[in-house]
């Protein structure tokens, strides 16, 4: 039954006998059909040879049915999850044939090649998502493009076709997209992509901030300022786009619009260690010890590992006992109520300093800086066996 099967295809499969540079384009088709009606695999490689041939032959390779027939072919070799060998690179092959027929059928009046076409690549927008995903997953991030760009154009392709092209927008694919782009290196793709999310207005403020550090990677500062700006009129809440600007107006050297910006964005976000810090550094700069102490102080509450924000707390002090350093300096040599006033000050002040560089120090004991400080600190005090201690640390 089945070689009769096979016998009726090959002659009728076209509905007419076919010309004989045709006979591997049929021969693939009834192959293909016998291996759906059997699910033989044996007849879907002998399909799969048959078409490779067609699609060589100098009388078949021209012919818009040779490649919706290869495009099937491949479709269903794609599918052969349990088969690497003949399902690896399938679905590639599938795409550009189904696009091979459609353009070879371009200039003809009637579309039947293409209408099968075009839902064979309707077909394929499935394997190509779940491939890229696998691949980015896999870090591997230009082969996980490479594939979200196939499902992108066949949406287009479904939007062209659609009388709703709005709803034919699959957003999670261009994101998809715009990510694995980034992550590539890519940035005119990813731009591409990102801007499109944009206009599409969707909802995710990563967009806008991502957008926008390529653009300043480029040296676009103005674009990327104008992109977070659009970002923070539609997310007026966000804190993470508060911190892109917070950060922005820090390198202009403008810190009190920074500091007004982080209590705003601390009303969002009350946990946030970061901006204590970050506003302990501003209100630091800004010469202003008392509020740089207590904004330190609070990272460190809310974030008991906080290296830089020990680091800095601690640097607080000692530079503050360092000023008092300068003053006995500059002292007569008689003035030694002065002196010792002046000294009382700072062994104070490098008391309150030694616990920060220390815990510093557990969190982080190879850092150059913070053992340097505590190192003159110990000398400072007297305490020279750890002096030794830190010196042997540093030299090692």
């Amino acid at each position: 039954m089945r070689n009769l099967l096979l016998a009726l295809i090959m002659l009728f499969g076209f509905g007419q006998v076919v010309s004989a540079q045709m006979a591997k384009v049929q021969t693939a088709y009834a192959y293909h059909t016998a291996y759906h009606q059997d699910q033989d695999i044996k007849d879907l490689i002998k399909s799969k040879e048959a078409i490779d041939l067609a699609e060589a032959h100098e009388k078949s390779m021209n012919v818009a049915k040779t490649w919706l027939y290869k495009g099937q072919i491949y479709t269903t070799l794609s599918g052969l999850k349990d088969n690497k060998e003949l399902s690896d690179g399938a679905a590639t092959a599938a795409y550009e044939a189904f696009n091979k027929a459609i353009e070879l059928e371009k200039n003809e009046k009637r579309k039947k090649v293409t209408k099968d076409a075009t839902q064979g690549l309707y077909l394929l927008s499935p394997a190509f998502y779940n491939e890229g995903y696998a691949f980015f997953k896999e870090e591997k991030f230009k082969e996980a493009y490479s594939n979200f760009a196939k499902v992108l154009d066949i949406n287009e392709l479904a939007a062209k076709k659609s009388k709703d092209a709005a709803g034919a927008v699959d957003t999670n694919a261009i994101v998809a997209a715009a990510y694995a782009a980034d992550k590539s290196d890519m940035a005119t793709e990813a731009k591409k992509h990102y801007q499109q999310l944009m206009d599409l207005k969707y909802e995710d403020p990563a967009i806008f901030q991502s957008l926008a550090r390529i653009y300043r990677a480029e040296g676009n500062e103005k674009e990327a300022e104008s992109i977070l700006k659009k970002g923070r009129e539609m997310f007026p809440d966000n804190s993470a786009l508060i911190i892109d600007e917070i950060n922005r107006l820090l390198n202009e050297g403008k810190d009190d619009e920074a500091v007004s910006r982080m209590e705003e964005a601390l009303k969002l976000d009350p946990e946030n260690a970061t901006l204590y810090f970050a506003m302990g550094a501003a209100f630091d700069k800004k010469g202003d010890q008392a509020q740089a102490i207590e904004k330190y102080q609070k990272a460190i509450d809310l974030k008991d590992d906080y290296f830089d924000a020990y680091y800095n707390l601690g640097a607080v002090y000692y530079n503050q006992a360092a000023e008092k350093i300068k003053e006995m300096n500059a002292l007569d040599l008689n003035d030694q109520t002065n002196y010792d006033r002046l000294k009382g000050e700072a062994d104070e002040l490098f008391n309150k300093a030694l616990p920060y560089f220390e815990s510093g120090r557990k969190l982080n004991g190879d850092d150059r800086n913070n053992l340097l400080a505590l190192k003159e600190i110990y000398a400072r005090l007297n305490n020279f066996d750890k002096v030794n201690e830190i010196k042997e640390k540093l030299g090692n």
